[in-house]
């Protein structure tokens, strides 16, 4: 009877075979492990979420340290375009910024800044997209921008040199044909006074020899080749004017194209001041509108 009594009383304590306090140790543990994995991701996610917040913060100093040095660069390279254009100007310089660097950026994965910039705010997703990739394409601009000048500065140089090497060789044939033709007569016993041809040639020189910036090419082209030229054509029956007139030409070719290369230049360096200008100012629009978004954001 004691045995049977025992018996039913367990059975009331019991579910299909398994104790009540059986149940209750599974269930507290899966309650317990549950609550500490709910745990352990509220504190990754609130990890994850300081790290991003810390990693906008840093790369938005990085994009603002860029502002700065990019409108420098803009200022310099439209200086170096005026320096270009100007006919007295003879020495140029590409001035690079040392201010910049953009290994750091190619440090931070896309995906993190897409997602802090992008995915985790509250604005409109279209303008934190665009200022987005503004920020992306004003930095992959500045990358190639810097080797595209470089290349383009000593291009620029080299093609000046080539022109400006044949302009002086071509008008210091002249000056010594001058000084050959002299020489000639002088051996035959004729004063330049007492040939008509030198005589305007001497003239000629002499005059363009008084001016202070005589080695200008535009100088020297003004007031020696162009009036040199005139007087060969009217005096193309004398030998010596057919042999001047070659060298006068292939002056003016050189000076033709140092002076279509300098307008050249000068525009697309100009250009590219102008690109750098729109960039930077694209780039103080992204930094303002995500800085005014970091001071709005609630803390994590």
């Amino acid at each position: 009877m004691y045995i049977f009594l025992c018996q039913n009383i367990s059975s009331q304590y019991s579910f299909v075979g398994v104790s009540y306090d059986a149940i209750f140790t599974t269930v507290f543990t899966i309650i317990v492990f549950s609550l500490g994995l709910l745990f352990n991701k509220i504190r990754e996610t609130n990890k994850e979420k300081k790290k991003l917040n810390e990693l906008e913060v840093y790369y938005l100093d990085l994009v603002s340290s860029l502002i700065d040095p990019v409108d420098k660069q803009s200022k310099n390279l439209r200086s170096l375009a005026d320096s270009i254009k100007d006919k007295k100007a003879r020495n140029f310089e590409l001035t690079e910024s040392s201010e910049i660097f953009f290994d750091v950026f190619d440090q931070i994965p896309h995906q993190d800044i897409y997602k802090i910039l992008v995915l985790n705010k509250k604005s409109a997703s279209d303008e934190r997209y665009t200022h987005y990739k503004n920020i992306l394409n004003s930095i992959e601009f500045l990358k190639l921008r810097r080797e595209l000048s470089r290349f383009n500065f000593t291009k620029f140089m080299d093609d000046l040199r080539r022109y400006e090497s044949d302009w002086n060789t071509n008008a210091n044939l002249i000056i010594r044909s001058f000084d050959k033709y002299v020489s000639f007569n002088k051996s035959q016993g004729i004063e330049p006074s007492q040939d008509p041809f030198l005589k305007e040639f001497d003239i000629l020189i002499h005059n363009a020899r008084q001016l202070d910036d005589f080695q200008n090419m535009y100088v020297c082209k003004e007031y020696l080749l162009n009036p040199l030229k005139k007087y060969c054509q009217d005096n193309f029956d004398d030998p010596r004017a057919f042999e001047l007139i070659q060298f006068i030409v292939s002056a003016n070719y050189a000076f033709n194209d140092l002076v279509n290369l300098k307008e050249f230049y000068s525009e697309a360096f100009m250009s590219e001041s102008e690109k750098l200008k729109d960039f930077k100012n694209k780039l103080e629009q992204a930094v303002e509108f995500f800085g005014n978004a970091i001071l709005v954001s609630p803390p994590p």
